[in-house]
């Protein structure tokens, strides 16, 4: 199956950071976040860490300044983290939750570009990077609990840790590789392979998300996904049971 992504492919971007305001102060008030009520900050903190300590071992100034400047929240389902014409202004650590991102077309449907669930980063990608406006929605599909800092913050990581420029630079890699070979599986893959690739990484996708999400995330109909599925029942129904 392989070892599951650390951030998603798709419209998302991971790395540790995006501005604190803005956007918060853009949302609608029905979708402003609720307050962290009784979340083990401690525990959100060393999973970021450790997650970064796999690419380069972190001096104890970078983990204190890390530990002082996350921003923990939890957010709702159907909350809407960003919308188009907003800017990304933070990256976030998912601990809990799924979420997922999608763009309108002209005629107004949803087309899904990324999933994004526990242990993974994310943000908007372009929008993050050149800090513009972004094209797309973000969505919180289950409640979701999480760590983020700001642009700048991370910015000043760069300036003041070689280890921040070292891992910032090898998450940046490892996405762009990812969403290439994400647009070789849409192009060359059958239905039944990116269902099985998307499955590999988030397993209990059907519990967290519509048909309608998957479906247009694999750039496939509901009713080529229905078949999909089937085929790989029959297949797995065949299969010998071993004790």
């Amino acid at each position: 199956m392989g070892q599951k992504n650390i951030f998603p492919t798709g419209g998302f971007y991971p790395l540790p950071a995006a501005v604190q305001g803005p956007e918060h102060a853009d949302r609608q008030a029905n979708n402003r976040p609720s307050k962290p009520q009784n979340m083990e900050s401690s525990t959100y903190i060393e999973g970021v860490l450790q997650l970064m300590g796999q690419i380069a071992p972190l001096p104890e100034p970078f983990q204190q300044r890390i530990a002082s400047q996350l921003k923990a929240e939890r957010l709702p389902a159907k909350t809407l983290m960003l919308r188009p014409g907003q800017t990304a202004r933070r990256v976030y650590y998912i601990k809990k939750g799924f979420i997922r991102s999608y763009f309108l077309d002209g005629e107004g449907r949803e087309h899904t570009t990324g999933f994004a669930g526990e242990n993974q980063l994310l943000t908007s990608t372009a929008s993050f990077l050149l800090q513009q406006p972004a094209d797309e929605y973000v969505q919180v599909l289950a409640e979701a609990e999480l760590l983020s800092i700001s642009y700048h913050q991370l910015q000043s990581y760069y300036a003041d840790f070689p280890q921040g420029n070292l891992i910032g630079r090898v998450l940046v890699e490892r996405h762009f590789a990812q969403a290439e070979s994400r647009s070789r599986i849409l192009r060359y893959k059958s239905p039944q392979q990116r269902y099985q690739q998307l499955l590999c990484q988030h397993p209990n996708i059907e519990q967290l998300t519509t048909t309608a999400h998957i479906a247009s995330y694999l750039g496939i109909n509901r009713e080529t996904l229905s078949r999909t599925r089937s085929k790989i029942l029959k297949t797995n129904a065949k299969l010998p049971v071993i004790n």
